[in-house]
């Protein structure tokens, strides 16, 4: 069902005129950071993914109904720096909820493009990103170098002592 989902975003972001720079697909809801012109064509182009969503799903499940249950929540992101923050937070996704011991898990994600430059067709990445140094390398560890940092800055919190998480090794 995720294969699905990420090919209706791709198949449908261009019309819409949708830019998506972070994913994460987790069981039963997804986390996205993109950008869109207007909130008609955020409102439109939802509307038609998850109706789509919906028709394929019920058909191969032999079932009726809606699929997709609440609505999004849509924050602005005002600062391109902010930006670059949250994509790392949505990244770390799969670590937080207790089913990844690394970011680098979790197949559907944004995660491996950023920090290993793995193509990504959905993606197009924020000028937070390219800021971080003139070249790929360079900036795939930068990025590496901020979710380590997001994820030791929580390694006493309540959450990871209790779950047991692992951290990534500097």
């Amino acid at each position: 069902m995720k294969r699905l989902y990420y090919d209706l975003l791709f198949k449908y972001g261009f019309a819409y005129r949708m830019t998506f720079h972070a994913y994460h697909f987790m069981e039963n809801h997804v986390h996205l950071v993109g950008r869109t012109e207007t909130t008609d064509s955020f409102s439109n182009f939802f509307r038609v993914v998850h109706n789509l969503f919906a028709r394929q799903v019920n058909r191969r499940m032999h079932r009726r109904g809606q699929v997709v249950m609440e609505r999004f929540k849509s924050p602005t992101i005002d600062e391109d720096r902010h930006l670059l923050m949250v994509m790392a937070y949505v990244d770390l996704n799969g670590v937080r909820a207790g089913r990844d011991r690394h970011p680098e898990e979790s197949e559907w994600s944004s995660y491996r493009y950023y920090s290993f430059g793995r193509p990504d067709s959905l993606l197009l990445p924020a000028p937070s990103y390219l800021a971080l140094a003139d070249e790929p390398r360079k900036r795939q560890i930068e990025y590496q170098n901020i979710v380590r940092g997001i994820m030791l800055a929580t390694q006493n919190s309540a959450y990871y002592r209790e779950h047991k998480v692992l951290h990534m090794a500097a």
